[in-house]
Order: structure tokens, then sequence, then C-alpha cells
């Protein structure tokens, strides 16, 4: 019975569920430090949240997967907020499992395979998606699994792997447009190149290489089944990066190198080349997979080449391949037991630090006491439309019910409209900034500036913002330009 069991259960599988279990207990942690939801479009998830309960459907034109997974997590915890932390700790910290997988199957070695899931599951930028992308974070979990599933199914040319492989891909298209594409760029130049390379030194179509075409199809083909069953499904998704405008009407050509991919983890970032050398050692079928994973993430997060505002994104979605490449980079220690260890422990410590300081910054952009007083507001005046928040703070206006509207230059005589402005505060020692996000994304007026409102025009004020009717501030002096005002979700019809 024991002999039975563990074969079921060996050792690396209770230290990669210890990897599990530890991380995401911490993420809880961290993110239940504060009421709210940390980062800053924590307001857009819950706005959409909680239209899968009014509406039974997102009215967003984006992906719906990430969205049903938030109000299901919401309807077993009791709580949007509570829902919503406990889905996005345990997704980020699960993306352990895929990337073991995916280390231990290219080098038959369990301890990479674990070192490789510690270092995803608590690298740094998986920490900050958290809240911020919460699409991205479960779009990743499936496009790692896509990953494994595709590297098995080729490496062993079944065909059953290849079907799961692109389940996975429609999954992480029905999730996340942008992580989605990210992939699609950094894997298609291995479905393309090992063909090639096979028709070379076979002179002949392979199996390798017929699973590769058949996974293409399943790719398109999955594709096309989204579009199919949701034409406007193309939400945040663009090509943006290589020409098409959708974030903003800024452009590439900006100069610099940005080495940000290989900032996370200092000069252990090194061993990321030494894991390029070990794939190929190993097989060099599995630098034909790494070599353009890693340069296309590299061109993805170039000032030079991609918009500014997708650059962001592509840099913490490269976590992955770094965190794999990482471990893969150990692995060209292995014969040597004290150096192999000794980094291991080096860089585990160095990930935890570099953990513990970014789940310590992760702040809610308002106060609850902020978002009660929009609640407040908005309960009083159902009909009310607000000038000024733009981003996140608007975000979670709207999810207080709340509609916004673009500021004019001349505010409208409507007794419905209303501006929102923040009141300047010192900052205080020690009050991580993100404390202080939401007041940069309104006006914001001095104490002084206050002070000369007339107090029959002030209708709320709660925390660092007041609301005040727009029709009696056609006479106030405001001094801050207003930024760009978000481009709105698109409604479906």
């Amino acid at each position: 019975m024991e002999l039975k069991l563990n074969k079921i259960i060996n050792k690396y599988q209770v230290l990669l569920l210890i990897i599990f279990l530890a991380s995401f207990l911490l993420k809880l942690y961290f993110a239940t430090c504060y009421p709210l939801i940390a980062g800053m479009d924590a307001g857009y998830y819950v706005i959409h949240i909680q239209e899968v309960f009014l509406y039974g459907y997102p009215q967003v034109s984006d992906p719906p997967i990430a969205f049903f997974i938030g109000a299901l997590f919401t309807f077993l915890a009791g709580d949007l907020f509570l829902g919503f932390k406990i889905a996005i700790s345990l997704f980020s910290a699960a993306i352990c499992f895929p990337v073991y997988k995916i280390a231990k199957y290219i080098t038959k070695d369990r301890v990479i395979g674990l070192f490789a899931a510690f270092l995803a599951s608590f690298s740094v930028s998986n920490m900050f998606i958290m809240g911020d992308l919460f699409k991205n974070t479960i779009g990743l979990f499936f496009g790692a699994w896509f990953i494994y599933l595709l590297v098995k199914s080729i490496k062993e040319t079944n065909m059953r792997n290849a079907s799961l492989a692109i389940i996975a891909f429609f999954l992480m298209l029905a999730t996340h447009f942008s992580s989605s594409a990210y992939l699609i760029f950094s894997v298609t130049p291995f479905l393309v190149l090992l063909p090639a390379y096979d028709y070379i030194k076979e002179k002949k179509i392979t199996k390798e290489a017929k699973v590769c075409l058949f996974i293409i199809g399943g790719m398109a083909l999955a594709g096309i089944l989204i579009l199919l069953l949701k034409p406007g499904l193309l939400g945040d998704y663009s090509l943006g990066p290589v020409g098409l405008e959708y974030m903003d009407d800024s452009a590439p050509g900006r100069e610099g190198i940005n080495l940000e991919i290989f900032s996370t983890y200092s000069i252990f970032s090194l061993l990321v080349f030494l894991g390029i050398y070990s794939s190929y050692k190993i097989d060099p079928k599995w630098a034909l997979l790494f070599i353009p994973w890693l340069l296309i993430s590299f061109l993805l997060t170039q000032p030079m080449l991609v918009d500014n505002s997708w650059i962001f994104r592509f840099e913490l979605n490269s976590y992955i391949p770094i965190s794999i490449l990482a471990g893969l980079g150990i692995f060209y220690f292995r014969k040597e037991k004290s150096a192999f260890y000794g980094v291991m422990l080096l860089m585990a410590m160095y990930t935890l630090y570099m953990f513990a300081e970014a789940g310590t910054e992760r702040t809610p952009l308002i106060t609850m006491e902020e978002y009660q007083g929009l609640l407040l507001f908005s309960a009083a005046h159902p009909d009310a439309e607000i000038i000024g928040p733009v981003g996140g703070l608007a975000y979670w206006v709207q999810a207080a019910g709340l509609e916004i509207v673009a500021d004019k230059t001349m505010p409208p005589q409507s007794l419905d409209i209303y501006i929102m402005l923040s009141v300047q505060q010192e900052r205080k020692p020690g009050v991580p900034m993100q404390k202080f996000g939401g007041i940069r994304q309104t006006r914001s007026i001095s104490k002084e500036e206050l002070d000369r409102i007339p107090h029959d025009e002030i209708v709320a004020r709660f925390g660092n913002y007041i609301i005040a009717r727009a029709s009696g501030m056609d006479t106030f002096p405001m001094k801050d330009k207003q930024p760009p005002f978000p481009k709105p979700p698109q409604k479906f019809p």
C-alpha cells in the first residue's frame, strides 16, 4: 500500500504543492491587507463582474472567461472583493504547475522543474499583474499549459496532446487577446522552423512536422471560432505593437534599448543565456523554441519598435520564458553540486526579497472610505454625470454606478452634471506613492482653492475628494490641464 502511495505522490510533487500553497497564501495575504482590490484597473473588473450577475454576460467587447471566473469566485466567497482576491491569488500561484511541467519535460530533471516553477510563481512581474491585469494572469495560465502540451505533442508526435494544446489555446484566446498575441508571436517561429529543420536533416516531412502543421491549423480554427461565437470579441486586442493604433495616438520611433525583461533577477539574468546554451546541448530543437521566444520578447519591449502603452504588457508577459530559461541555466551547473545548489539558493533568496517588497507596495487606487462615499453619492444622485476622473479612478466611479462624461471648456448648466476634484494632500513619509495614484487621475486643487468654492456648490466630500455642481464652477479658475479622456469600453448592442 505504501509503495503504491509513493508511486502516486512523490516528494517532488509534495514540494511543488508547497510552492503553490506558499505562493497562494502569501499573495492572498498581500491582497487582503486592504478591503479594496489593489491595482490601477481594479475598478474595471469590479464593473464587469457585477455585469455578469446583472445581465448574465459582461457588457464589454473583451474576451469573457476571466469575468466569468471572477463571478464564480465572487459567488463562492459571497463577496466580490474577496472572491476576486482569491481567484487572482489562485491563478497567479498556479502558474507553477505548467512551468514545472515544461522545465521538467525538457531537462528530465525534477529539481530544475521545481526551481523554474518557484521562479515563475514568485516572480515580481507575476505579482504586479495581480489586480492590474487579471485577464493576463488567467490568459497566461492557459497559455503556459498550451506551451507544455505543444512541446510534448510535437516531441512525442501525439495528436491527442496536440488537440489538448489547441483547446488550451482556445481558452487563452477567450480569456485575453494581448497575452495570446504575445505567445502567438513567440511560438509561431518554432512551429515553422522545426519542420524546416527536420526536412533539411531528414530530407522528408517528418511526423513532428505534421504535428506542427496540425497545431498551426488548429490555432487558426480556434481564432475563427472565437470570432464566429462573438464577432465583437476584439476588445483590447489589436496588432497595435506592429502598427495599428488602439491604446493611444503615439507611435513607435523613440530611441533607446530597453533591457527591462532582464532586470527582474539582476545579475542572475545571466542564467537566461546559459539556459539557451543548455537547451541547445539537451536538444538543438529546444533552441529553436527558446531563441525566437526570447528574441521576440526582447523586440516587443523596444520603444523604437513598439508603442509605449504596449511595452509594459509584454515586459510582464516575458516572466514565463525568463523563469524557464533561468531554470535551464541552473541545469548548466548540474554536475557541480555546490555551485548548483548555491546559485539556486542565492537566486531564490533574491526572488523572495523582491516578491515581498512588491507585495508590500501593492495598494488600492482609492480607499474604502472614498469608494463608500461614491456609493452614497450614487444612491442619492442616480442620474448624476461626473466630469473629471480618468483611467483607473474613472473605473471606480463607474463601479459605484455613476456615469463619466468628457470634460468641456465651459461646464454645462445641467443640475445632473458634477465635477470630481481631488484636494492636494502632503504625502506622509512611509506612505507608498500608489496610495496617491487616484489623485493624479482627476483635477487637483489646493486647500486654499477649496476654500474659495461656495459651500452650497459642494455636494459631497469623502477622503481626498470632493464632488461639486459643474454649473457653479464656471467662474472657478482651473490651473490643471485635464488629461485626455480614455476611450470608453465598447458596449454590446
